[in-house]
Parts: structure tokens; C-alpha cells; sequence
């Protein structure tokens, strides 16, 4: 099956398990309640993971539907019964699937890696030192090719670990 056709089994499904971190996005995108079964890692690392997730998941939902939501992950992930904790997720069930529609909708509203780098170094990090002082500077050198940019950081601090000194270059 190609990433396309999984896609639209992912919209067509109501409700859909996935297992690694790209499936992982592509259910969030299909915008449908789902369920992450993580891979398995040893010392249960993948637990602390799951937590954090669902931590970023849950963050905007009603208490009810996050604590059920929680629940169940974590019952179906540790292999343990999930007879209660779907029970009570399934009266939920109208609420998740509206849930995980908004929550599709935001995400999709947030701008791209590049955009929000940008901003950061806009917001946070040129006001904090400048080496041009109000001097012109020579654009950074040309790159040929077929469009693609080099995003390029480079910073250095001082003794005090302030920073004194940052590039930034996008070409």
C-alpha cells in the first residue's frame, strides 16, 4: 500500500491504531480518533514517550475525555485489559472525534519548521547581539542549484555564557 492509499484508509477509518511515529502523524493528519501503539523498548523507555505525547496531546482537552483517553493508551500499551478503560472512553466518543478534528485544524494553522526558527532568531536571539552595530552587511555567498536554501547558526559565547555574537544566514 502506498502512503497515499494509507491515507485515505486513515480518513475512512473511525477509529485508528498506529504503531510508529510516522503512522503516528499521518493519523493525527487524518484528523479521526486513534490510538498510538508504540514499539516496545527496554527498561519500558517507551512508556516515558508515550507520557509525553500524551502530555501534548491532551493538553487542550476537556479533563474527562483527557483522563480516558490516558487511561486506555496506556492499558493497551502495557497489554493490560482495556475492558474498563474503553467503556469509559467510548461515552466519550462524540467528544474525541470533534476533539481530534480541532486538534487536526490547529496543527495544521502552525507555521512550518523554517518559519518558526526564523521567528525565534527574530524574536530572541538578534536583538541580543549584532556584530554589524548598524553596519551594512555583505550578503551571504551565492548558492547555485535548483532552489534549495541553507539555513546556517552559528553562535558564540562569551566567558559569562552570554551570547555575543550569532549568524544567521538563509539563502
Amino acid at each position: 500500500m502506498n502512503q497515499l492509499e494509507y491515507d485515505q484508509l486513515l480518513q475512512k477509518c473511525d477509529l485508528n491504531f498506529v504503531r510508529g511515529e510516522d503512522s503516528l502523524v499521518r493519523a493525527i493528519w487524518a484528523g479521526k480518533p486513534f490510538v498510538w501503539q508504540i514499539y516496545q523498548q527496554t527498561e519500558d523507555a517507551h512508556l516515558i514517550k508515550l507520557e509525553a505525547f500524551l502530555d501534548l496531546y491532551k493538553k487542550e482537552l476537556p479533563m474527562d475525555l483527557a483522563k480516558s483517553i490516558h487511561g486506555f493508551w496506556l492499558d493497551w500499551n502495557r497489554q493490560e485489559s482495556v475492558i474498563e478503560s474503553w467503556e469509559k472512553l467510548d461515552l466519550l466518543w462524540d467528544q474525541w472525534v470533534r476533539s481530534n478534528g480541532d486538534w487536526c485544524e490547529s496543527v495544521a494553522k502552525q507555521r512550518d519548521l523554517v518559519g518558526q526558527l526564523v521567528g525565534y532568531y527574530q524574536a530572541k536571539l538578534a536583538p541580543l547581539a549584532s556584530p554589524c552595530q548598524g553596519k551594512s552587511r555583505p550578503p551571504p555567498p551565492a548558492r547555485g542549484g535548483l532552489g534549495w536554501g541553507l539555513l546556517k547558526f552559528n553562535f558564540q559565547k562569551s566567558p559569562n555564557n552570554g551570547i555575543v555574537r550569532t549568524e544567521f544566514y538563509l539563502s
